[in-house]
């Protein structure tokens, strides 16, 4: 349970400059892939009581870990590109719509149905459960990334989240690009990652998503894995730590969050700031995310730039 999360404090500092990760530092073309849904987050008034009617507020809102990505990097000022699925129904169009009015480039096939994502919180704010309804995203497939194949190699980063299929995440890890990242979502979809897992640069998972992809979330375990990556673990309250060249560790403040939804996403975002403008990216991945857990929606709020 994510009530408080602390990250302030710093051990074992790391500049993204330090390992020369990136050839140079305004890296800040993105394209980001993967799932756009339509957000139902409600929220109980008071504790949840299982197997009742809980009385509660409600709120429709536009999300999917790839667009939430994508919008909390296009408010940090990246020029981003979304590839993801466009429904033509009317929550996907007002979805899409919002999106370019960003201005954020939108692609991808087209389906009928919009994905959905409905929630509940307790009345902390802290996710009970969820339920996503995500079949139209079938149709982004390895034939979709095969035919803008050019197009996401043109760009300086690369970042896929795992709400795509297996198929498209072995054409993921067949191209060429040296800057590839992966959102590992949830438990069951990081299982997926394991056979293409060292053909992307950067992983980032919650604790028992890493144990789902690694086999133990242990420290020295993830360590001894992998080579040239970097792997993220966001651990709650216990803080952030990061595997690789140069294993780092964050813990910081108390906050008590509005809601849950996005701040990991947030943090990935922030991540991936803090490494293009070459700052701490752990201590910029929590201020981002500090952001959208204080906000109601699953994104960070700002100008567009």
């Amino acid at each position: 349970m994510i009530e408080h999360i602390h990250m302030k404090k710093k051990i074992t500092k790391n500049k993204s400059g330090e390992n020369h990760f990136f050839s140079h530092k305004n890296m800040r073309k993105i394209i980001v892939i993967g799932g756009s849904n339509v957000d139902v987050i409600t929220k109980s008034d008071h504790t949840f009581r299982l197997h009742d009617s809980n009385p509660g507020t409600h709120d429709i809102s536009f999300g999917g870990v790839a667009r939430n990505i994508a919008v909390d990097l296009k408010v940090l000022g990246h020029d981003v590109t979304l590839l993801t699925v466009m429904p033509e129904d009317v929550f996907g169009k007002r979805m899409t719509d919002e999106a370019l009015h960003m201005g954020i480039h939108v692609i991808g096939p087209s389906v009928e149905v919009s994905p959905m994502y409905v929630s509940i919180q307790n009345d902390d704010g802290d996710l009970i459960g969820a339920i996503a309804s995500m079949e139209s995203m079938t149709y982004l497939n390895a034939r979709v990334i095969e035919r803008h194949q050019a197009l996401i190699l043109s760009h300086d980063m690369i970042i896929c989240d795992t709400n795509v299929s297996e198929e498209v995440l072995n054409t993921m890890s067949q191209l060429g690009h040296q800057h590839k990242f992966i959102e590992l979502v949830s438990i069951e979809k990081a299982k997926k990652v394991k056979p293409f897992m060292k053909h992307f640069n950067v992983i980032k998972g919650n604790e028992r998503e890493i144990e789902a992809l690694f086999g133990s979330s242990d420290h020295t375990h993830v360590q001894k894995m992998i080579e040239k990556q970097r792997v993220i673990m966001t651990c709650g309250e216990k803080g952030v730590y990061e595997f690789g060249i140069r294993p780092s560790y964050f813990l910081g403040e108390i906050v008590k969050p509005v809601n849950t939804s996005g701040a990991g996403d947030a943090f990935f975002a922030g991540y991936i700031d803090g490494m293009i403008h070459d700052i701490d990216p752990l201590e910029r991945g929590y201020d981002i995310a500090k952001r959208a857990l204080l906000n109601h929606g699953s994104t960070i709020k700002g100008a567009y730039k």
